[in-house]
């Protein structure tokens, strides 16, 4: 019989993710908008605009996010 499975998170995710976010995320994280607002200065950066932004929240806090695939 499985145990059922948790959501990821809890009290470690959050003291996992307070060291990430003193050490490299917030660099991490601001340079991701940086970037994001330098390619969106151009129609042809434009997308990777789109994709900078979509890393920021995973840059800033990394634990406790679950990634899964896109179905059609």
């Amino acid at each position: 019989m499985k145990s059922p499975r948790l959501p990821p998170g809890g009290p470690i995710s959050l003291i996992m993710n307070i060291i990430w976010i003193i050490l490299p995320g917030l660099e991490l994280a601001i340079m991701h908008l940086l970037l994001a607002a330098l390619f969106a200065l151009t129609i042809i950066g434009y997308p990777l605009a789109v994709q900078h932004m979509k890393l920021v929240p995973i840059a800033l806090l990394p634990f406790g996010h679950v990634m899964r695939e896109i179905e059609d």
